[in-house]
């Protein structure tokens, strides 16, 4: 369920990604050629795309989390960060209190692009939509439907269903409060985000104990698949500077 896709050669630190909605592994290759360092860094693979193209989209979000954080446990190897980019800030959440109750936490968390989790019910609502509107929405929302994909009838047949249900399982989330997490956590908001400004990342201060910070990237809605290496680099600074 994890790709790995940079590794040094003996890595001191692991990284998590879980990526946007409808998202893979591929998102990030080109950008990831640029780490260095005792590192590595592994990314989901969520149903219906890559290596799990034949996985059908039937998970609930609880189940798709229990899946992944079989497999985080599995995956880890000693000191290890999370890193969620949109529908992945929610996945990488949801994972640090499962991974903090399990008694292996991560070192810190950091978000990308997503509201804090007792505001994502507040997104808008996207199953009654029909294929053309949710193109629509997409578009307008994140700014991230290619002129070339909306004329090409099986690009759309097999992505459209990919984003749905990755949206479906954002909007089924039900936020329960619990108590803020143990670990440092880093928001990241884009410049020019049409979907969540810097001040809902904020927010997320809200769900940790330890130290918070907010920073803005120049971009929009999807500068970290351009931004690998920076990210980790902000990362790794977030534990090492300590409780606030």
């Amino acid at each position: 369920m994890f790709r790995t896709i940079y590794e040094a050669a003996k890595p001191k630190l692991q990284f998590f990604w879980f990526c946007h909605a409808g998202a893979g592994s591929a998102s990030l290759v080109r950008a990831a050629r640029g780490l260095s360092g005792p590192l590595s860094l592994h990314v989901a693979s969520l149903p219906g795309r890559e290596h799990r193209f034949r996985d059908g989209l039937n998970l609930s979000l609880d189940e798709l989390v229990d899946q992944l954080a079989a497999e985080l446990r599995a995956q880890i190897r000693g000191p290890y960060h999370l890193i969620g980019h949109s529908f992945g800030s929610l996945l990488s959440y949801l994972l640090a209190q499962k991974m903090i109750a399990a008694g292996v936490p991560p070192l810190s968390l950091t978000v990308m692009t997503l509201a804090a989790p007792d505001r994502v019910d507040r997104n808008p609502r996207t199953a009654h939509l029909t294929n053309e509107e949710f193109l629509d929405y997409l578009d307008h929302r994140f700014g991230s439907v290619p002129r070339a994909l909306r004329t090409n009838p099986e690009a759309i047949a097999l992505f459209l269903p990919i984003v749905r249900y990755d949206l479906q399982l954002l909007e089924s989330y039900v936020h329960q409060p619990t108590p803020p997490l143990p670990i440092p956590i880093l928001a990241l908001a884009g410049s020019e985000d049409r979907a969540v400004s810097p001040e809902a990342m904020r927010q997320w201060e809200r769900f940790t104990s330890e130290s918070f910070e907010l920073q803005t990237i120049p971009g929009g809605h999807f500068f970290p698949t351009e931004n690998v290496d920076p990210i980790i680099q902000r990362a790794i600074g977030s534990f090492q500077q300590g409780p606030s």
